[in-house]
């Protein structure tokens, strides 16, 4: 088998480099380690003994104060995939939990990270909650010397294993001095972004028990001074909201036990509507954050409760024609507040033109929005457009029933401009790729809604991903409208 000879391969590789102290293999063990990479990610089976082997050499690599000339990126890649394959009592039995301790405090990062990927497939996940190795971690985690490697790793640690209770109580409970400290504390703009990672990540499957507002909430005050301190904090606190609102908003769908979530973000609603109002004030959110601030503003509108984005927007936003930030807001606030508060503004907007086709695509969402402005949606608008402008439009357009529809039986010229463009006129990746989804898009439609549009799309589709024509990819299409 190619994939288990890979492995001998690695192994008495690594045998001729040690003999010979680095000189005849030099180079010839990142080969085969990039063979067993690609080898190992179609492998379905269970782990062999040549794997054992791999993994006690891969084991005695990091381990070593000897530099081997090797790739060990590529090391680590193969270690966590190999890993993966392991159940986890064989892990263990290879990596004891002494072992792991070892390597969490060594002061060798790749041995930290061999570390980190053992213990994030732990199973059961809340294994060594009752260990240090969780208080070494979040010591590391907050350690600025810490490489983006480790940090990384780290994260793929809580990521994992965050689900289990007993981890959070390791994390949030025992480790509380140390989070307060680092967020009431900490200058460094790094190290809170690290902390606002943790939070973000516990947030998803905290109980209400479990959340502690002095450590989940960033105050409107703290939100404020960090414009002064550094706009990079500003913005990673921006992102922080936008993950804990659209965690909220998901969680909350038909769960009224998750409301206490909202209860809690409320508060702090108002600051990011006094942000905007007042942005005049704040010269560096204006030029490299207003993006961000916007991004918060969206998750709000979306929102189940409109009541907190109409708020928002009576006292601080005010949606008019004559806000200066209109065609930002008709491009991300949900269509369905703007059909429900502003449906005036909205029938006038929504034009085909390059300049419009964020809010276009927005509105186009809503099939009540799109009711209303389809009148404002012409072929010969269509077709002056780039043709990369046109299929990003179409590509929203097609993904609902109602604008498919209403493409397939109005825009009779804008669909044959999609079928008649030969692939080889395409230039760009992006527009090609665009053009594909538009018609997988209508291909899901029913066939006698798609009527004569059926079979130049289906034989288009065909020619563009195998080459081979079909006998029929379209012909006189456009008589069938005349």
């Amino acid at each position: 088998m190619a994939m288990n000879q890979a492995f001998v391969d690695f192994n008495e590789t690594f045998s001729s480099l040690v003999a010979s102290n680095g000189d005849s293999s030099e180079g010839l063990l990142d080969e085969v380690i990039d063979r067993c990479n690609i080898n190992l990610v179609s492998y379905e089976g269970s782990p062999t003994l040549e794997m054992d082997r791999t993994l006690g050499i891969m084991k005695q690599i990091v381990t070593s104060d000897q530099v081997y000339p090797i790739d060990y990126g590529a090391l680590m890649t193969l270690l966590s995939a190999l890993i993966m394959k392991y159940p986890f009592e064989r892990l263990i039995e290879l990596f004891t939990v002494s072992d792991l301790e070892g390597a969490l405090l060594a002061p060798i990062e790749r041995l930290n990270g061999m570390a980190c990927l053992i213990i994030a497939n732990s199973d059961p996940k809340g294994l060594f909650a009752s260990t240090e190795m969780i208080d070494i971690l979040l010591g590391k985690y907050f350690d600025p010397k810490s490489g983006i490697e480790l940090i990384n790793n780290i994260e793929l640690v809580f990521n994992r294993l965050a689900t289990d209770e007993l981890i959070r109580r390791r994390v949030l409970k025992n480790n509380l001095p140390l989070l307060l400290r680092v967020k009431n504390k900490t200058k460094d703009v790094l190290i809170a972004t690290r902390l606002l990672e943790l939070l973000k990540i516990c947030f998803e499957y905290i109980t209400f028990s479990e959340f502690n507002e002095n450590l989940f909430i960033v105050s409107g005050t703290d939100i404020k001074e960090s414009i002064d301190v550094n706009i990079l904090l500003f913005i990673n606190i921006c992102t922080y909201y936008c993950n804990l609102f659209e965690t909220t908003r998901f969680l909350t769908v038909g769960n009224l036990k998750n409301q206490w979530r909202l209860k809690h973000l409320q508060k702090i609603i108002p600051i990011f509507g006094e942000l905007y109002r007042d942005i005049n004030m704040y010269p560096d959110v204006q030029q490299y954050g207003l993006s961000y601030l916007f991004k918060v503003l969206k998750q709000i509108s979306f929102l189940d409760d409109k009541s907190y984005f109409n708020d928002l927007d009576k006292n601080y936003i005010k949606i008019s024609n004559t806000n200066e930030y209109l065609l930002d807001l008709l491009s991300f606030v949900d269509p369905g507040y703007l059909y429900q508060y502003h449906a005036n503004i909205v029938k006038t907007k929504g034009h085909v033109s390059p300049s419009e086709i964020t809010i276009l695509r927005n509105l186009m969402s809503n099939e009540d929005c799109f009711d209303l402005i389809k009148k404002n949606i012409s072929a010969e608008d269509f077709l002056v457009m780039p043709y990369l402008e046109q299929m990003v439009v179409l590509q929203k357009m097609s993904q609902y029933r109602y604008s498919a529809s209403f493409l397939l039986m109005h825009l009779p010229k804008v669909m044959s401009s999609l079928i008649s463009k030969e692939q080889t006129e395409i230039t760009e990746p992006e527009t090609a790729q665009l053009r594909i989804e538009v018609i997988e898009n209508l291909l899901t439609s029913e066939v006698e809604e798609l009527n004569v549009w059926y079979e130049p799309l289906r034989g288009l589709l065909t020619r563009i991903k195998t080459g081979v024509p079909r006998e029929f990819i379209g012909s006189k299409i456009e008589s069938s409208f005349s």
